[in-house]
């Protein structure tokens, strides 16, 4: 029996290589960890467990669609009588159970490549679980799971939807909008300087501007996390982990990646980085009162943001270089990012007016 704190996503590919056949119960998932499991070729059944639990929406309903019309071996399912918060990875071979895998994460990016000690997997030796007749059991409980369970492609699927009302804040040329929404951040693409939006033309969406960038091909972006957006919607802005220890033991405070899906289908891969403001602020606590570090930034995690840079250019017409300017902004008529927390690690992202 092995027992696993890291490098958990390794851990279920190396089983699933050595496999011929993957069953997989998750609470909660991110489509591109299912697609990464998927593209091994090897067949693939899984069961999505806390979707009636606000995880399943209309946006990640039509990408798993998507991702069983192009994975041929993958059968995606979603269990609807019950609630299943279960983390059970069984791997086959010839018919036989071969390995299988128990414990807190989830078949996600957060699930499966947060820091050490974040999650736990353990392995479940067949032997023991025959002698101990818990093979059986295990059999009977993922027959009730899937007995429970409707394919992707159900018309009875239920799917849930956040719906955002907004107030508006400052007056005349000044004038922005804030999500009343709780699970939904408006993310503005300008700032305010004086008394007018501008957009910085070495910051932001034009961070591959600032000197020392390599713009990699694309201007680098970002989107910056301000302090009205954390006051305003602390469920969707992570805290930045106080200490962690890396796999070498050195202590560090990097946030885990996320995954974002975008109204268009794109999936992308991002990550919270920076130093942002401190809850309670330091006027506002005595010197040793814990508090929370909030990030500065979001960003695509591919080490510098220029995924992010050439994203946003390509919905706005314009090449991947381009320096975005307040007119830009105002002729793609979307000065906003809908910024929407669905599940721990998975957020849902669209451009809004």
């Amino acid at each position: 029996m092995g027992l696993y704190v890291d490098g958990l996503e390794q851990v279920v590919i190396d089983n699933a290589n050595s496999s011929d056949e993957i069953a997989i119960i998750s609470g909660y998932c991110s489509p591109d960890t299912i697609e990464k499991i998927a593209r091994l070729g090897k067949k693939l059944d899984f069961y999505f467990g806390m979707a009636y639990r606000g995880a399943l929406t209309p946006l990640l309903l039509n990408k798993l669609q998507d991702l069983q019309r192009n994975h041929a071996n993958l059968n995606i399912f979603v269990v609807s009588d019950y609630h299943v918060h279960t983390k059970c990875y069984i791997f086959k071979e010839n018919g036989d159970i071969k390995n299988i895998l128990v414990g807190s994460a989830n078949c996600s990016i957060n699930g499966l490549r947060s820091g050490k000690n974040s999650e736990l997997l353990v392995d479940l030796n067949k032997n023991e679980l025959i002698n101990q007749h818990y093979l059986n059991d295990l059999d009977s409980y993922c027959l009730e799971v899937a007995q429970s369970s409707l394919p992707i492609n159900s018309s009875q699927i239920l799917v849930s939807s956040q719906s955002v009302t907004t107030r508006s804040k400052g007056t005349g040329r000044n004038k922005y909008k804030i999500s009343k929404n709780p699970f939904v951040a408006l993310i503005p693409l300008f700032r305010i300087e004086g008394t007018k939006k501008v957009v910085h033309d070495s910051s932001g969406l034009n961070w591959g501007n600032q000197k020392g960038h390599t713009k990699k091909g694309s201007m680098e972006s970002y989107f910056a996390v301000t302090a009205e957006l954390i006051d305003n919607h602390p469920i969707v802005f992570p805290f930045k982990p106080q200490k962690r220890n890396t796999t070498s033991g050195k202590i560090t405070r990097d946030y885990d990646p996320i995954t974002v899906l975008w109204d268009d289908g794109t999936v992308m891969e991002m990550i919270f980085s920076g130093t942002g403001v401190e809850r309670p602020s330091k006027g506002n606590r005595n010197p040793n009162d814990p508090y929370r570090q909030y990030p500065k930034q979001l960003t695509s995690a591919d080490g510098g943001g220029a995924e992010l840079g050439a994203y946003i250019r390509r919905r706005m017409g314009l090449s991947s270089t381009h320096i975005i300017t307040m007119s830009d902004l105002n002729s793609f008529k979307n000065k906003y990012v809908e910024f929407t927390y669905i599940q721990d690690g998975y957020y849902e992202a669209s451009f809004s007016s």
